[in-house]
């Protein structure tokens, strides 16, 4: 009778521990996307008369990057719709 109880009880572990996997990603992407959107709002984005981007503030968790190109582009995994991966080429690391 004892071995019956066992198996329940496991089925019960492991959900919890991919239920706390998840919960835990989740947090991680949302503290993620507070940084970034923390960032740009204190670089405080303008807009010139000729179409460009400015920025009048200054962030410490921010750096300019420019001359980045977009090389690769995945398929989306099943059931997603964002890339599943994106590699891009920073022209800036040649010419340091």
């Amino acid at each position: 009778m004892t071995s019956a109880f066992y198996l329940p009880c496991l089925h019960l572990t492991i959900f919890l521990f991919h239920h706390q996997q998840q919960l835990f990603r989740f947090e991680a992407a949302y503290e993620i996307r507070q940084d970034l959107v923390d960032a740009c709002t204190r670089l405080g984005p303008k807009r010139d008369p000729f179409g460009g981007v400015y920025f009048g503030g200054w962030a410490r968790m921010a750096t300019l990057v420019g001359g980045l190109s977009v090389v690769e582009v995945a398929k989306p995994d099943l059931g997603e719709k964002v890339p599943a991966m994106v590699r891009v080429f920073d022209w800036d690391d040649v010419y340091m």
